[in-house]
């Protein structure tokens, strides 16, 4: 590929290497806990930008010198599920398993899963790597569900400044260069159908889980406590919502009745801290973005 279409490639790698042991020091209690070997981080944004971190300096050696960072793109990866197997991959991304043909080969990485979650603008990519014929890490997700999600929450803040500091020296890289994987085609009637089925499971209340029990927030519950955790008053809550700050209040203080707390921190402690709660967790962290 003609390097000149690509910007802060040099500068990107280096920032890379230099926080490889950051990483790998943020990453190792869940090494520890997995037994894995290699962590990265990737978050790709709509326009091609993107940053690369990984717990092995070696590896990211190997990753920019081949050019590896055209083997994943916003646009590509918005085409996957949450939550993908190295050994079930789609055969169409001809680039991604040659990365993982050289895994193999001189890292002695074959298993591995890929965890991605997607916010307004940018996706992120975890990727979680085993040793060869070692296959237990591919039923690590979904039996070990719960350490894994919650240390991605932990990532998010663990790595903020690095994230932060790193973001005004983003490879740059044309999305018309990475192809999708698939050829995308009109809406079917079975696409509308599902369309259709998937607005109708729409709740009116939110699940959420305090630790030792399940509760329900109903919309607006969840409304004000998504808009308080991102740091605004019951007053700014209220204008956001078309409600008065006292109707706000009086909402807070049905979800310290329902969750057994007894002030707003404790609740977004309780709440935020607890990866069952993911459709408000990562609601919040959407809007965040």
């Amino acid at each position: 590929m003609d390097k000149g279409l690509i910007t802060n490639y040099q500068s990107n790698k280096l920032i890379a290497l230099s926080h490889a042991k950051d990483i790998a020091q943020i990453c190792k209690p869940l090494f520890e806990l997995l037994n894995i070997h290699g962590f990265t981080f990737q978050r790709m944004y709509r326009d091609g930008s993107r940053l690369y971190f990984s717990s092995c300096e070696t590896w990211i050696e190997n990753f920019y010198d081949n050019n590896y960072f055209l083997a994943s793109s916003f646009q590509k990866f918005s085409q996957l599920q949450t939550f993908n197997l190295w050994k079930h991959w789609p055969k169409e991304d001809k680039s991604f398993y040659k990365l993982m043909a050289d895994a193999k080969e001189n890292f002695n990485y074959e298993n591995g899963l890929v965890i991605i979650r997607s916010h307004d603008g940018y996706m992120d990519a975890f990727t979680l790597r085993g040793y060869l014929n070692d296959e237990s890490v591919n039923s690590r997700y979904l039996s070990e569900f719960n350490p894994i999600e919650k240390f991605i929450d932990y990532f998010y803040v663990a790595a903020a400044d690095l994230i932060a500091n790193s973001f005004e020296k983003k490879i740059s890289i044309p999305e018309s260069v990475v192809k999708p994987l698939y050829k995308t085609t009109p809406l079917g009637k079975h696409d509308i159908k599902l369309q259709k089925f998937f607005s109708s499971l729409k709740p009116e209340k939110i699940l959420i889980n305090n630790g030792t029990k399940n509760f329900f927030l109903t919309k607006r519950e969840s409304e004000c406590l998504g808009l308080l955790a991102r740091g605004q008053s019951a007053k700014e809550t209220g204008r956001s919502l078309g409600i008065s700050s006292r109707t706000v209040e009086s909402y807070l203080d049905s979800i310290k009745t329902k969750l057994s707390c007894t002030s707003r921190s404790q609740i977004f402690d309780l709440v935020l801290s607890n990866p069952l709660n993911q459709d408000l967790i990562l609601d919040i962290w959407k809007k965040n973005a």
